[in-house]
C-alpha cells in the first residue's frame, strides 16, 4: 500500500504518514539497533499512532519553505576533491601526528568514543521524543504496527552501498589508530562513525 510520508518540524525522529486519509505519527528511532542496522527497517514492524485532530498535524508539519536546501552534486563532487589535495599536502606531517601509546590504550580510547558517539545519539533521539511529546502525546493514541518495503532493488543497492562504505571508513581506520596511533586517522573514523 502506498502512502505520502512527510518529516516533523525539526524533529530526525518522528514522520507524519497519511494512508487513505488518516494520518499517523511513525517512530522511526524506537530502536538503536534500527540505526546501528539500517536493514532492520525493513525487517522488523514500526509502531505508528493514528492522530484525529488535524490542528495537531499542522503544528507537527514542517512548514513551507523551510526546508532546508540540499548539496548540489557538483558542490559535494568539489568537497571531495579539495578533501584528497588537502590529504596529499598533509601526508608529510603524518608522523607529527602519531602518539606514543600501546595498542591496548589505543583500543580503550576508541571504546569510549563509540560509547559516547553511541550516547549521544540516544540522548538526542530522547529530545526527539520530549519535543514531540510536548506538542502531542501520541500513547494516548491508538497505535498499530506498520511493515515498511522496499521501493525498489536500486534503492536496496544503494542504501547497502552507503553503509558498507561508511562501516568500512569506520571499523578500518579505528583498527588502523588501534595499531598505529595515528590520530589523524582516528579523526578520520570519527567523522564516518
Amino acid at each position: 500500500m502506498k502512502c505520502n510520508v512527510q518529516g516533523v518540524f525539526k524533529n530526525l525522529r518522528y514522520r507524519i504518514v497519511e494512508i487513505d486519509e488518516e494520518k499517523y505519527i511513525l517512530d522511526m528511532g524506537n530502536s538503536i539497533w534500527k540505526i546501528i542496522f539500517p536493514f532492520l527497517h525493513w525487517v522488523l514492524p514500526k509502531p505508528v499512532y493514528k492522530i484525529d485532530n488535524q490542528v495537531i498535524v499542522e503544528k507537527l508539519k514542517v512548514p513551507d519553505g523551510s526546508q532546508p536546501k540540499t548539496i548540489s552534486t557538483g558542490t559535494g563532487a568539489l568537497g571531495g576533491l579539495i578533501g584528497v589535495v588537502l590529504a596529499s599536502l598533509i601526508r608529510p606531517l603524518a608522523n607529527m601526528f602519531h602518539i606514543p601509546s600501546t595498542p591496548l590504550i589505543n583500543f580503550i580510547i576508541t571504546i569510549v568514543v563509540v560509547i559516547i558517539a553511541l550516547s549521544v545519539f540516544v540522548y538526542i533521539n530522547t529530545r526527539s521524543k520530549r519535543k514531540l511529546t510536548a506538542i502531542v502525546d501520541y500513547n494516548h493514541y491508538p497505535r498499530k504496527k506498520l511493515w515498511i518495503r522496499l521501493p525498489s532493488l536500486k534503492f536496496f543497492f544503494n542504501i547497502s552501498f552507503s553503509y558498507l562504505f561508511f562501516m568500512a571508513f569506520t571499523v578500518v581506520p579505528f583498527m588502523g589508530f588501534i595499531e598505529t596511533g595515528n590520530i589523524i586517522v582516528f579523526i578520520g573514523s570519527i567523522f564516518c562513525l
